[in-house]
């Protein structure tokens, strides 16, 4: 039976496509939400640096305890694992909020956020995070769905009106002016 790689996956379809509109080899981006890596291993290939950043913790995380807390090691492990090839990953073990402090005003050109789906989550990464991008730049993450109960799409539009673009995967993008 064939191994199925992150990049071989039909799921991975849209997320490719984001990429290949919104990435490029010079750019520096975060993605706040990693898990176990899937994405940022994509973005790793697209991308010059790439802050991963996650708090793989349950005991510094505001989700609620819906899995067995060692799935939480389990996956900063499988995280770890994937991202061992790669020297442009640079981890960042903490919660958004926390990690936000390391980066200046305008410094990056792109964050993926994809943390915490809650409706305050999600508005609190989006007004953090977006000072920190490059005019010009890009604010992004996934998951604009109705489904499970997110509210990210309550909370991207209640910023920006509504995104420039939705891609197939449900990822989302608003060019920073």
């Amino acid at each position: 039976m064939k191994q199925l790689r992150p990049h071989d996956s039909v799921l991975f379809t849209g997320l490719q496509d984001f990429i290949k509109e919104c990435c490029h080899r010079d750019m520096v981006m975060a993605e706040i939400g990693c898990w176990i890596g899937e994405s940022t291993f994509l973005f790793a290939n697209a991308v010059k640096v790439i802050y991963a950043i996650d708090a793989w913790d349950v005991n510094i995380s505001n989700e609620p305890v819906l899995l067995d807390s060692n799935l939480f090691g389990v996956a900063e492990t499988v995280f770890d694992y994937k991202m061992m090839k790669f020297d442009n990953v640079v981890k960042i073990k903490d919660t958004s909020i926390v990690a936000s402090r390391v980066f200046g005003y305008q410094t990056l050109d792109l964050v993926y956020i994809d943390a915490n789906h809650d409706y305050q989550s999600v508005l609190n990464d989006i007004r953090i995070w977006a000072p920190k991008v490059k005019i010009g730049g890009l604010i992004t993450g996934h998951d604009y769905t109705h489904e499970n109960g997110y509210g990210v799409i309550q909370a991207v539009d209640e910023v920006f009106g509504k995104p420039d673009k939705v891609f197939e995967d449900t990822s989302w993008s608003v060019r920073v002016i």
